[in-house]
């Protein structure tokens, strides 16, 4: 069973720093993280929540991949970071509300954040803001949020041993 701890942390690790890439698919990392939770460890998921998060990670990773750059680089850092941030704060209250509220508002602290840096002003129209705000934040909180089920699973799990 160490081993296995040891293997679902590092590729946690990996999809976090993934996350802060552009191109690499983070999302599609963190569901294979997932997967191997639930094929080794057989934890309390159903296969609808599966499926519901394998989805969520094909359409996120397929649209990072059709998405426009944003315009200044560093704002990927402030909205990941955010969002890094929210969902572990979110997984301290162990629900998926919290989890998922915080994550959001982490990522949109994040971008709040990044506007208030004297290189942060993106002269956009709003749905244009909220357009790259999403195509920055939701591939990221996607991969944290399975990987806090993920890692949530396997405590779960290996506590009950």
């Amino acid at each position: 069973m160490l081993w296995l701890t040891i293997l679902i942390v590092t590729l946690s690790v990996v999809t976090v720093v993934m996350a802060f890439t552009r191109r690499l698919p983070a999302a599609l990392m963190a569901f294979v993280t997932f997967l191997i939770v639930h094929w080794t460890v057989h934890g309390t998921l159903t296969n609808s929540i599966m499926w519901f998060w394998g989805i969520a990670a094909a359409i996120v990773t397929i649209n990072s991949f059709m998405s426009a750059q944003p315009p200044v680089p560093s704002l990927r850092y402030y909205v990941v970071g955010g969002a890094l941030v929210g969902t572990a704060v979110g997984a301290v209250a162990a629900s998926m509300a919290a989890l998922i509220v915080a994550g959001a508002a982490g990522a949109a602290l994040g971008w709040f954040a990044f506007t208030r840096t004297p290189g942060g002003q993106i002269n956009a129209s709003v749905s244009r803001k909220l357009m790259m705000w999403a195509d920055i934040a939701l591939p990221a909180l996607v991969a944290f949020y399975i990987i806090a089920i993920a890692l949530f699973q396997l405590t779960l799990v290996s506590s009950a041993l």
